[in-house]
């Protein structure tokens, strides 16, 4: 009976010693002899670049995930782990994640919501807006947003919010390219004052504006005169 315990316990400290020799011993040595890579950078690089480029570097490709990215378009390297610069490794495994895009969202209903109240709104949805006066009777309030409710955006993009006042500017608006009564309605519902027509020679079909001032996305008051070109031919 002594003898077979001993034959067991003699097993059973030639295993411990087994185990300790292979994860004290063997293994830094196993893991020393390993070379080590510099994590490269793959963030912002397409889904190719990224593994053309961790292979060259004798890295694996592991698992991939998909999230929403403001910064990124759809297929580009959002994250990477391990992340750039470290000491890896080779064969080391690294996980991707790629954008999916910035995603689609909905312009806010602004009917019955203050200003404020209205850009929190935009926030919460993840647009951007550009605030501008227009001329309106009810002072601060919001008369419009350009898209208006309801339009499908991608995340990110910039909604025009106009809001009243009384005294006040707007961006001039781009009349090029319209004909000259079209052009006019622009004007009467911003409040703007066609002051002067004038003609000029032109490949465009007559009649078409060529030319106005203040120019586009330029800043005017409220009454402001506006001075207009159109092609040779059209009726002033």
């Amino acid at each position: 009976m002594k003898k077979v315990f001993a034959f067991c316990l003699g097993i059973f400290l030639a295993l411990v010693f087994s185990l300790l020799l292979v994860n004290f011993i063997l293994m830094p040595i196993l893991t020393k002899r390993q070379k080590v890579v510099i994590m490269p950078e793959v963030v912002g690089l397409t889904e190719n670049e990224a593994e053309d480029l961790l292979r060259k570097a004798g890295l694996e490709i592991g698992e991939k995930r998909w999230a929403f990215s403001l910064q990124y378009p759809e297929g580009r390297i959002i994250a990477q782990e391990p992340r750039a610069n470290v000491k890896v490794k080779k064969k080391r495994i690294v996980e991707l994640t790629l954008s999916k895009g910035r995603g689609k969202t909905v312009v806010p209903d602004f009917s019955g919501r203050g200003l404020s109240e209205f850009l929190e709104m935009l926030m919460r949805a993840d647009l951007s807006a550009k605030v501008e006066t227009v001329y309106g009777e009810e002072e601060g309030g919001v008369k419009t947003c350009i898209p208006s409710p309801g339009t499908l955006l991608e995340k990110g993009s910039v909604v025009r919010v106009l809001v009243n006042q009384k005294e006040g500017f707007v961006l001039m608006p781009r009349l090029v390219g319209l004909k000259l009564e079209e052009a006019k309605r622009v004007l009467d519902s911003l409040h703007l004052v066609l002051d002067e027509v004038r003609e000029k020679e032109s490949e465009e079909e007559a009649g078409t504006i060529i030319f106005q001032y203040p120019e586009e996305e330029m800043r005017i008051r409220i009454g402001g005169r506006v001075v207009l070109v159109q092609a040779k031919g059209g009726v002033k």
